[in-house]
């Protein structure tokens, strides 16, 4: 009852004001202070600054004159180089030779029955690869199975008349102490390759094949086996005793070694000597085509002994035109190459492109050999047969002989006392022996020109390289190699290398005022390489090299990336 009351109270106000006609009166909120609008950015990537690398440092030019106070040539020598690879050094191309004769000059002591020691490390550190035995022509006289075991027999020394010998005659006989069986341990203990020469003058072809047998059944891994030497000559070494053959006679030999050994052929490096119609040493201009064409089936190379200069002088022949026969010679050699390489094209059938071109004998021969002319002469000789991707293997010749030879290893016993010395042609071979595996970069050259007078075996050069440059490199870096065979000037060379960016390492360089002087064992050190101190810096690929004549100059450098 009293809920009832209330609500009808309330319900007659409302009536009443209503009826008053007022207004609603409005509700108002405090004042508050403005609330600030917030700024809307559009979503975008973060600003940054573009990163770049520092620029490189500008590389220079590379500047060197070493010249001295030699006139230099009015032409200026060019040489470019492409990042291209024509060859590879092969490491078989730093062979050398040693004879069986005089035990094997030293290296073996019957007495002892055992090796010079010292001497084999001597062998070792000259850069040989391969060492070739029994000796050349001495090979040609050698029967191999009486020169192994304990029942061995005397074998005739062609060269007896000389060192070491000393004989009053040439021809006489001397026990192989130094025998087949101690070549091969001497190759294991220089760790060398063999390379072993055929006895096609004396010998029959059953006792050849029988060696080659001999060494396949040992395990004797010998790295190439050539038919005979030098058979293809007019001379006779040894008076009343005939080694030398016809072509038909050799072709008749060599057939008979390639059936002795039947399918064991295949299972080795087997060549046969050749004689190129335009070397001046061949006796007859046929040889190769008859030899090539009736067993170019079968072999693996040809052995052509193309590789001496002057080889001999004549009195009265002035030393001016001694010098430039030398520094003419491998220009003539690419000449003797173009031959072999025209041959084996045109008489080595359907295997021509299979043979290759060995030259077991090479080497400065004649007047002068043991100076620096001689050392310049071996290192254009060792460059051109590194452009030449035919020729497979080279040995040098002699690896150990008397000391005033250009022998890799200077060595000799003066009574008790032993003698060891660096020749320069030993400065050479180690130099590009360290070259193995790397590229022969391609080159385009401007050489200056010369003419000379016939010397020896080269004949007069009416255009003759005086400057012969060479760079071998990998993707880490190289060596240039830089050659004056001027006799009496300086050559300026601008050379471009294929790289932008290069830190050179090393600037050495063989030279003598007289080119004549050599290292002996009375003065051994008389003569030796001379460095250069280069700034530690970038150079680009341009250099810039002044010369001395009859100089090699060797510039070792890394390559910027």
């Amino acid at each position: 009852m009293k809920r009832s009351f209330f609500c009808i109270l309330i319900i007659a106000v409302f009536l009443w004001l209503s009826s008053c006609g007022g207004e609603t009166p409005e509700i108002t909120t405090p004042a508050t202070e403005p609330q600030a609008e917030q700024a809307t950015l559009p979503v975008t990537e973060p600003i940054t600054e573009p990163v770049t690398e520092a620029p490189l440092p500008p590389a220079e030019d590379f500047s060197l004159d070493i010249g001295g106070r030699y006139p230099l040539l009015d032409k200026k020598t060019s040489v470019t180089f492409e990042n291209t690879a024509v060859n590879t050094v092969k490491k078989e191309i730093f062979g050398d030779n040693l004879a069986w004769r005089g035990n094997g000059y030293g290296v073996y002591g019957p007495q002892t029955k055992s090796f010079n020691m010292k001497l084999v490390e001597a062998i070792k550190k000259s850069g040989v690869t391969n060492i070739r035995y029994p000796g050349g022509i001495e090979g040609d006289f050698f029967i191999w199975h009486e020169t192994v075991g304990t029942s061995r027999k005397l074998q005739m020394d062609p060269f007896s008349d000389s060192y070491p010998t000393n004989a009053p005659v040439s021809g006489l006989k001397y026990y192989p102490h130094f025998g087949f069986d101690e070549f091969f341990e001497l190759c294991r203990l220089a760790n060398v390759e063999p390379v072993v020469q055929l006895n096609a003058g004396t010998g029959s072809a059953k006792d050849a094949a029988d060696l080659v047998k001999y060494c396949i059944d040992k395990g004797i891994e010998v790295s190439s086996f050539a038919i005979g030497n030098e058979v293809n000559f007019k001379a006779e070494p040894v008076e009343g005793v005939r080694s030398t053959k016809t072509p038909e006679e050799y072709i008749a030999f060599a057939k008979e070694v390639y059936a002795e050994l039947g399918d064991l052929a295949n299972e080795v490096e087997l060549g046969v000597i050749g004689a190129p119609a335009a070397y001046a040493l061949t006796a007859d201009p046929t040889w190769d085509r008859k030899i090539l064409t009736a067993l170019g089936d079968k072999i693996d190379f040809i052995d052509c002994h193309i590789g001496y200069a002057p080889l001999f002088t004549l009195e009265g022949d002035k030393d001016e035109d001694i010098l430039k026969a030398y520094m003419a010679a491998p220009t003539y050699l690419k000449v003797l190459l173009r031959t072999v390489k025209s041959e084996i094209k045109t008489y080595g059938g359907a295997n021509a492109e299979n043979i290759s071109i060995q030259i077991t004998e090479y080497g400065p021969m004649g007047t002068h050999y043991w100076g620096t002319v001689g050392s310049t002469f071996l290192a254009s000789y060792i460059q051109v047969m590194l452009d030449e991707p035919m020729i497979s293997s080279a040995n040098h010749l002699p690896l150990l002989n008397h000391p005033y030879a250009p022998n890799l290893v200077g060595y000799m016993k003066t009574g008790e006392t032993e003698n060891y010395w660096d020749n320069l042609s030993t400065f050479i071979f180690r130099w590009y022996s360290e070259q193995i595996d790397r590229n022969v970069l391609k080159k385009n050259a401007d050489y200056p020109t010369f003419s000379s007078k016939k010397i020896g075996i080269v004949p007069a050069q009416t255009r003759a390289e005086m400057a012969n440059c060479a760079v071998y490199a990998d993707e880490k870096g190289g060596t240039l190699f830089i050659i004056n065979q001027a006799t009496k000037n300086g050559m300026e060379f601008s050379i471009s290398l294929p790289y932008d960016r290069i830190r050179i390492t090393g600037v050495t360089e063989l030279h003598n005022a007289d080119p004549t002087v050599a290292n002996t064992v009375k003065a051994p050190n008389l003569i030796s390489p001379k460095e250069y101190e280069v700034e530690d810096k970038i150079y680009g690929g341009k250099l810039t090299v002044t010369t001395k004549p009859i100089s090699v100059v060797k510039i070792d450098f890394v390559i910027e990336k």
